[in-house]
């Protein structure tokens, strides 16, 4: 806090600035939140405009907050105020208080669909599939034209490799008017990975398909099971060796060792394979960029 309380604070990393603003919006010190950002914009002029949306969102957070608060206390039954505490703690982060807030209202009536789903939402980030997906359900049950909610529902069945149910999900959500540009990729995506899905359970040769499916829905144990399978029967073919050396990149820094491994293994075979030396030039490159500054 020392270093906001002067009028000539240095500018600092502005991600470190970003990092603590959502520290204090986390912990509902708005003000604090507002003069970081307030920072940022004199330091940061190529995202002025981000910066200005945000400070809105924080003051309408904290006046949402105050109003509530108040509200509350003089009536702390009131649905009203715990539906609306329970979504603005949600919105920014407080899961396990928004938890508190949606349950009470759930107990009170139980035909809430936004708080249904909502607690739908914090089941999943719990990692709850099955609660996850009954409350969506009844959230779905009790207001079947909300968008969103057969949206969320379609990620679940997706992420649970039900494909056929979360195109369902998708189609209806996007019949009730759903078209911003990440439903239409989750919705691409849920079409793409259902053929080729299909396709790999039914096919022994298209198994890496398989692998890429299991990584675009974070099941990274089994893809690397099948990465592994199919890297010992190849023998040296080095462009089924280049495929996986590329679905061990989308894994992220930890599975980069693996890569380069295959990509070493494939310029063994062929020492003049361009495809093996583009890509380790360009993780040598990512390694470089993250390297501190001398």
């Amino acid at each position: 806090d020392r270093g906001l309380q002067g009028q000539s604070e240095p500018a600092g990393d502005q991600e470190t600035l970003r990092n603590l603003a959502r520290c204090y919006e986390w912990k509902l010190r708005f003000d604090e939140a507002v003069r970081v950002y307030d920072l940022m914009e004199t330091t940061a002029k190529d995202y002025a405009y981000d910066i200005v949306s945000r400070i809105g969102q924080i003051q309408e957070e904290k006046a949402s907050f105050l109003h509530t608060s108040e509200f509350i206390e003089k009536d702390p039954e009131n649905l009203d105020g715990l539906l609306q505490m329970g979504r603005l703690h949600f919105r920014i982060g407080r899961y396990a208080d928004a938890f508190d807030f949606l349950k009470k209202v759930v107990e009170k009536d139980p035909s809430n669909p936004e708080a249904l789903y909502y607690l739908a939402r914090l089941y999943d980030l719990k990692k709850d599939l099955p609660n996850a997906m009954a409350y969506a359900k009844k959230a779905i049950d009790l207001r079947n034209h909300v968008p969103d909610y057969h949206y969320f529902l379609g990620l679940l069945y997706a992420g649970n490799l039900q494909f056929d149910h979360a195109i369902e999900e998708f189609a209806q959500a996007s019949s009730l008017g759903m078209k911003d540009t990440q439903f239409k990729a989750e919705y691409e995506k849920a079409l793409r990975n259902r053929t080729l899905y299909q396709n790999a359970l039914l096919n022994e040769s298209r198994r890496l398909d398989l692998a890429g499916v299991y990584l675009d829905y974070q099941y990274p144990v089994r893809a690397v099971s099948i990465l592994r399978d199919v890297e010992g029967n190849v023998n040296k073919d080095p462009e089924i060796l280049l495929v996986i050396g590329s679905l061990y990149e989308t894994m992220g820094h930890r599975y980069v060792g693996e890569a380069v491994r295959i990509y070493r293994r494939i310029l063994e075979v062929d020492p003049e394979d361009a495809g093996a030396y583009t890509r380790l030039g360009y993780i040598y490159w990512k390694e470089v960029q993250h390297l501190p500054p001398v």
